[in-house]
């Protein structure tokens, strides 16, 4: 059944592709529209400019369909602007965040801080419909170092890991439709170049496929071609 569906399901694999790169484009727009004027013999603030709101290019419903972002915890990134680009296509939008900033990001979007980034080209607002402590680093709790769940930036934090996030969606979800790797992070992110060792550069792009194969499960192959 699913492979009669395999030409459907390229297809929109590639139309949410072409969606994604469009939404990277935008967030680097939003993003230098945003730096500091430099004028001579002084520092001028800019005064802030809205972010772009994503404009759909190709005409993709994605009504019905329930999104997993890993990696959101502003309204600065990339993964916000892809948010954005896949709630204007209709999708569910649920994300996964570093539980360190987690606490952070929740009360900026209970606030209000973020509604101005949250307004779509029809004037609504998007709807983050669940934010999930997400810890990429971690494939299941017996991953988890001591040090880490001693921690006071994980406290009172738990299901963070790839497995228990995966378990938590499906639970709330029934499946997973898309899934989006935004994570950008490492043990050695500030270290310079040369100074990163290879465990650091492999353990980053690791991430994405760790949080594919726990979600797999998830995505259910249907005759929609999802």
């Amino acid at each position: 059944a699913c492979a009669a569906t395999r030409g459907t399901l390229l297809t929109r694999v590639y139309a949410v592709l072409g969606l994604m790169m469009l939404a990277i484009l935008i967030a680097a727009s939003a993003v230098s529209g945003g730096r500091t004027a430099f004028a001579i013999g002084r520092v001028a603030p800019m005064a802030r400019v809205a972010r772009a709101v994503p404009q759909m290019v190709l005409p993709i419903d994605l009504k019905g369909k329930t999104a997993f972002v890993a990696g959101v915890a502003d309204s600065s990134g990339y993964g916000w602007a892809i948010c954005k680009a896949l709630a204007e296509a209709g999708a569910t939008i649920t994300v996964g965040t570093w539980p360190p900033v987690l606490g952070i990001f929740e009360k900026s979007l209970s606030s209000g801080k973020f509604d101005e980034d949250l307004v779509l080209s029809d004037g609504s607002k998007m709807v983050i419909s669940k934010v999930y402590p997400l810890d990429a680093t971690f494939d299941t709790p017996d991953d988890v170092p001591e040090d880490v769940k001693a921690n006071k930036r994980y406290a009172g934090i738990s299901g963070y890991t790839v497995s228990e996030a995966a378990k938590k969606v499906e639970t709330d979800y029934g499946k997973i439709d898309i899934l989006v790797h935004s994570l950008a992070n490492g043990p050695e992110v500030t270290k310079p170049l040369l100074e990163t060792s290879r465990k650091g550069y492999v353990r980053v792009p690791r991430r994405p496929a760790r949080v594919r194969s726990a979600s797999v499960p998830h995505q259910a192959c249907r005759a929609s071609g999802s």
